[in-house]
C-alpha cells in the first residue's frame, strides 16, 4: 500500500512540491506582512484565506492550462484528464500546506496575541521541512539539502514581507 501511494505521489511530485511550497510561502508572506504592519488577527485570517483560495485556484488553473498546452503541442490534440489531475494536485497541495501558517490566527482566542507570530513561524518551518523531506523522498534527493532549500526560500520571503509590512505601516501610518 505504501509503495502504491509513493508511485501515485511521484507522478505528481512536481505539482505537489510546487503547490505546497507556494501555498506555504505566499500565505506566510501575507501573515508576516500583516504582522509587520501590526494588523489584527481577524484581518490576517481574512487576507490569508482569500489568498489561499484565490491564489490556489490560480496556481491549479495555471498548471492545468500549461499542461494542456504542452500536451497539445506534443501530440497535436488537446488532453484534459491528465492536466486536470495535475491542476487539482497543485490546488490541493497549495491549500492544505498553505493553511498551516494561518492556524495560530484562526485559533486566536486560544493563543495569546504576542505568541501568534511565533506559532505561525514554527508551523511554517515545520511545513517547509516536511515538504522538503517529502520532496527528497519522492525525487530521491538529499534530505538535508531539500529541507535547507525549502526553509531558506521561505525564510527569505518572510523577512522581505515582514519588512515591507513594517515599512509601509511606518510610511502610511495605518492604525488598525
Amino acid at each position: 500500500m505504501v509503495e502504491k501511494l509513493r508511485r501515485l505521489a511521484s507522478q505528481y511530485v512536481g505539482e505537489i512540491v510546487y503547490g505546497a511550497n507556494d501555498g506555504i510561502i505566499t500565505t506566510f508572506a501575507v501573515v508576516t506582512a500583516a504582522a509587520g504592519g501590526k494588523l489584527s488577527a481577524g484581518v490576517i485570517v481574512i487576507l490569508g484565506v482569500a489568498n489561499l483560495l484565490a491564489d490556489g485556484f490560480s496556481m491549479g488553473a495555471s498548471s492545468f492550462l500549461s499542461d494542456r498546452a504542452e500536451s497539445s503541442r506534443d501530440s497535436g490534440r488537446t488532453e484534459i484528464a491528465g492536466p486536470l489531475k495535475r491542476g487539482a494536485a497543485t490546488f490541493f497541495a497549495f491549500v492544505v500546506a498553505g493553511a498551516l501558517p494561518l492556524l495560530p490566527y484562526v485559533f486566536s482566542s486560544q493563543i495569546a496575541l504576542s505568541h501568534q507570530l511565533a506559532f505561525s513561524v514554527s508551523a511554517t518551518l515545520a511545513a517547509l521541512a516536511l515538504v522538503g523531506v517529502g520532496r527528497a523522498y519522492l525525487a530521491k534527493e538529499r534530505v538535508w539539502l531539500a529541507v535547507m532549500e525549502m526553509v531558506g526560500i521561505g525564510g527569505l520571503a518572510a523577512v522581505i514581507s515582514y519588512t515591507v509590512g513594517w515599512a509601509l505601516r511606518e510610511v502610511v501610518g495605518v492604525v488598525v
